[in-house]
C-alpha cells in the first residue's frame, strides 16, 4: 500500500519523479517513432514532452521568481551540450560521409535548429515524416519550439507577478491552450496543419497544460527547489537526440530500410554513446558552471552561436565541394534542374493563377495544350514543350503545389486555397477553350500524406469525375482531356543516393534501378484513373510509370543524369525521358 509524503518536500519528490516518468513515455514513444515509422502513433511523444517542458519550467520559475537566470542557465545547460555534440558529430562526420550538397543542407538545417527555429526548415519542406526524412538533427525542432514557448510564458509570468497575479498563472495557462487548440483546430480546417504543426502556436496547448498543472500543484513558496532528476532527464534527451542519426545514417547510406538486428544494433549504441557524452561533456560541464548561472547563460549561447556560424558557413561554402570528383559533383547539379515553368508557374497558397504571359511559351501566344494540377503536372512540362514546339502549339502551365485539380474541396485531401484556384483555372479555360488540357498531380503523395489511403481515392475520384466534366463544358465537345497518372516515387531521394554512394566509392545500382515506394497505391490510383476516363468521351490517361519501369524495378536516372531532383519530384531530364510515351498519346489531340 502507497503511504502520502507526510512533508512538501515528500510531496515535491514525488511530483518530480511523476515528471520524470512521464518524460521517459514521451522518450521512448520518439524513439519508437523514429525506429518504427510505421507506427505513427509514437508522434504523440512530441505533445507530451512539450507537456512536461511547460510542467518542468513552469514549477521552477514559480519556486524561484527571483532567480529566473538561474532557472534559464540550468535549462539551457540540461539542453544545449547533448544538442551540440550531436550537431558537431553530423558536420564532422559529414565531411567524410556526406557529398558537398547534401552536407550543405545538413548545416542550413544545424544553423538553424542552433537558433531555435529548426521547425521553420521542416515547416517549409512540408513536414517531418521519419519514412523519409533526411534531416540528421531533425527531430531537435522540438527543442526549438520548447524554448520559444518557454520564453513567452516566462514573460507571461513576469507580468503576473509584477500585477500580484501569481495566482492567475493556472487559469492564463488553460485560457493560452484553449486560443491554442482553436488555432490548431483552424489550421486543420483550412488544411495548413501538417506545416503548422512545426509553429509554436499550435503546439503551445500542450505546453501550456502542462504549465496549468504545476501552477495548480504547487504546494508551498519553496517546494519547487526540490531537486528535479535533470541528470536522468539529460540521459533520456541524449539517447533521444543520438537515436536518430544513428538511425538514419545507415539506412542512408545503405539506401534501404534497416533490419530488426540492424535498428537494435542502433538504439544499443544511441545508449551507449548518450552515457558517455553525459558523463564525460553534459556532466563536467554542468559542474563547472555550477552556482555561475551568468557564466553558464553566456557560454551556452555562445555554443549555439558558434553552432550557427558553423552550419550556415558550410552552406555558404556549397558543402565544401573540392571534397568530391566532378562526377559526384555533376550528379549533384543536374538534380538541381526543375523543368523549364517550374518558377514562374508552380505558385504555393495563392488561389490566383500565375501570369499567363510568363506561364506560356511561345510567349503571348494564345494556349492550344493548357498543364493543370501541381507540382507532378509540371513534371510533363518539359516532354509537352517538345511535342508541341514542332507542330506550331502553345502551352500553358498553371499549378498551385499541393493542390489536387478537383473543384470541390474534398476534406482531408484539398482545403479552400486549392478549390479557389481550380475554380479560376476552370473560368480560365471556359475563356481560352484550349484544343487540351492535361491535368495531374501527384496523388498517391497527396493520400498517403493526409493518411487517406483508399478510403480517399474514392472521394477524390468522385471529385474528379465531377470536375472532368465541368472541364468538358468549358473547353467544349472537341478538346481532349488527358489524365496523368502516378509517377513512382521512392522512400529515398535517388539522385542524393547516388551522389552519397559515388562520394564513398560504392556501387549506385541500388540508386539506379530501385521499387518505387508508392506501387501498390499507383496501381490503385491509375486503375481508377482508368476507369474515370472510360466513362468520360475524350479522355484519355498517360501513365507516367511507363516511362520509368520495366516489371517491379524502375530506373531513376539516364545518361544526362539524374531523373530526380528528390523523392517524388522529377528534374527537366526527367520530365523529358517521359516524351516518347507521351507522344502517342498527345498525338491524339487536333493541332492547329
Amino acid at each position: 500500500m502507497t503511504t502520502a509524503p507526510d512533508d512538501i518536500a515528500g510531496a515535491a519528490r514525488q511530483d518530480w519523479r511523476a515528471a520524470l516518468c512521464i518524460w521517459a513515455v514521451a522518450v521512448a514513444a520518439l524513439v519508437a517513432f523514429h525506429a518504427f515509422p510505421a507506427l505513427p502513433s509514437g508522434r504523440f511523444g512530441f505533445d507530451l514532452a512539450l507537456a512536461v517542458a511547460g510542467y518542468v519550467v513552469t514549477r521552477r520559475l514559480l519556486a524561484e521568481a527571483p532567480e529566473v537566470r538561474r532557472v534559464w542557465a540550468d535549462m539551457l545547460l540540461w539542453a544545449v551540450p547533448p544538442v551540440a555534440l550531436v550537431a558537431a558529430t553530423v558536420l564532422i562526420g559529414g565531411l567524410f560521409l556526406l557529398p558537398p550538397a547534401e552536407l550543405a543542407d545538413q548545416a542550413w538545417v544545424i544553423a538553424w535548429t542552433a537558433a531555435g527555429l529548426g521547425g521553420e526548415v521542416l515547416r517549409q519542406r512540408g513536414g517531418y515524416d521519419p519514412a523519409v526524412a533526411n534531416e540528421l538533427t531533425g527531430p531537435a525542432w522540438v527543442l526549438g519550439v520548447a524554448a520559444q514557448l518557454a520564453l513567452g510564458w516566462t514573460v507571461v509570468l513576469w507580468g503576473l507577478r509584477r500585477m500580484g497575479r501569481v495566482h492567475w498563472a493556472a487559469p492564463a495557462a488553460l485560457a493560452g491552450a484553449a486560443l491554442s487548440l482553436a488555432i490548431d483546430g483552424w489550421w486543420r480546417a483550412t488544411g495548413l496543419h501538417i506545416p503548422a504543426d512545426y509553429l509554436a502556436p499550435a503546439r503551445a496547448w500542450g505546453f501550456l497544460l502542462g504549465a496549468a498543472v504545476a501552477a495548480g500543484a504547487l504546494r508551498a513558496p519553496g517546494a519547487g527547489r526540490e531537486r528535479d532528476p535533470a541528470g536522468m532527464a539529460g540521459l533520456l534527451l541524449a539517447f533521444w537526440l543520438w537515436t536518430w542519426p544513428l538511425l538514419l545514417l545507415p539506412r542512408m547510406l545503405l539506401a534501404h530500410a534497416l533490419s530488426l538486428p540492424e535498428t537494435a544494433a542502433a538504439l544499443i549504441l544511441a545508449a551507449g554513446l548518450a552515457v558517455l557524452a553525459q558523463r564525460l561533456i553534459a556532466a563536467p560541464v554542468a559542474r563547472l558552471f555550477s552556482g555561475r548561472p551568468r557564466g553558464a547563460l553566456v557560454a551556452m549561447m555562445m555554443t549555439l552561436g558558434v553552432l550557427s556560424f558553423a552550419g550556415l558557413s558550410l552552406t555558404a561554402m556549397d558543402g565544401l565541394p573540392g571534397r568530391a570528383s566532378p562526377a559526384v559533383r555533376m550528379e549533384e547539379a543536374s538534380a538541381q534542374l526543375r523543368p523549364p515553368l517550374h518558377a514562374m508557374c508552380v505558385v504555393d497558397r495563392d488561389p490566383g493563377l500565375p501570369p499567363a504571359a510568363a506561364c506560356t511559351i511561345p510567349t503571348g501566344a494564345k494556349a492550344d495544350v493548357v498543364l493543370w494540377g501541381n507540382s507532378h503536372a509540371d513534371h510533363l512540362a518539359p516532354a509537352v514543350l517538345a511535342w508541341a514546339g514542332p507542330r506550331g502549339l502553345a502551352v500553358r502551365e498553371a499549378a498551385q503545389s499541393g493542390c489536387l485539380p478537383v473543384i470541390e474541396a474534398v476534406p482531408t485531401l484539398t482545403d479552400s486555397y486549392c478549390a479557389a484556384f481550380n475554380r479560376a483555372a476552370m473560368a480560365e479555360w471556359a475563356r481560352e477553350k484550349p484544343a487540351m488540357v492535361l491535368l495531374g498531380a501527384g496523388w498517391t503523395v497527396v493520400l498517403d500524406q493526409q493518411g487517406a489511403g483508399e478510403v480517399g481515392l474514392e472521394a477524390l475520384a468522385a471529385d474528379l469525375t465531377t470536375t472532368i466534366r465541368s472541364l468538358r463544358a468549358a473547353i467544349g465537345p472537341e478538346g481532349r482531356i488527358v489524365l496523368l497518372g502516378t509517377t513512382p516515387d521512392y522512400a529515398f531521394s535517388p539522385a542524393r543516393c547516388h551522389a552519397r554512394r559515388a562520394f564513398l566509392g560504392l556501387d549506385t545500382d541500388r540508386c539506379d534501378r530501385a521499387r518505387p515506394a508508392n506501387a501498390a497505391l499507383a496501381a490503385l490510383v491509375d486503375a481508377r484513373l482508368e476507369q474515370i476516363a472510360a466513362s468520360e468521351p475524350g479522355t484519355v490517361v498517360f501513365r507516367p510509370w511507363t516511362a520509368f519501369c520495366d516489371g517491379a524495378l524502375c530506373r531513376t536516372r539516364g545518361p544526362d543524369g539524374a531523373w530526380y531532383a528528390d523523392r517524388n519530384h522529377l528534374t527537366a531530364a526527367g520530365g523529358r525521358q517521359q516524351l516518347a510515351a507521351l507522344s502517342p498519346v498527345l498525338n491524339q489531340a487536333p493541332s492547329r
